[in-house]
């Protein structure tokens, strides 16, 4: 019976995640490749639910698996991986978000700043309520 959530995602895998994890760490890098392999849906999913947008999220979560490539050697050996990449992914998305808003506003800032009248998206409320 299996009495760990760790071990019951990596029961149909025949090596655990924290023994490729250590084994990526020491330089095995078909071992981080069998990583990315058992979670690159799961982290395009979860990226998607984080930007909405296929495409940024696809990027997103190649971006994270990059990063936690080069961040190997900061993973601590015997902890499960998916944790550790899950931290990894989420500050990639929360980072973009971050960036696309700042991006977004400044856009709005400067175009305001050169004379140009910046149309707010939102439906009117007085056109709204004569609708209903």
């Amino acid at each position: 019976m299996v009495h760990d959530v760790g071990q019951a995602l990596q029961a149909g895998h025949e090596t655990g995640d924290a023994e490729l994890a250590s084994k990526a760490k020491r330089g095995n890098i078909d071992a981080f490749g069998e990583l990315v392999e058992r979670y690159k849906e799961r982290a395009y999913m979860i990226a998607l639910g984080f930007v909405g947008n296929a495409d940024d999220a696809m990027d997103l979560s190649q971006e994270a698996f990059v990063k936690a490539f080069k961040a190997i050697r900061s993973f601590k050996d015997g902890r499960d991986f998916y944790p550790w990449f899950y931290a990894v992914l989420r500050n990639t998305c929360f980072n973009f978000l971050r960036r696309r808003k700042t991006r977004k506003e400044s856009s709005l800032d400067a175009a305001q700043e050169y004379g140009f009248d910046v149309v707010d998206g939102a439906p009117d409320p007085a056109a709204t309520l004569l609708r209903i």
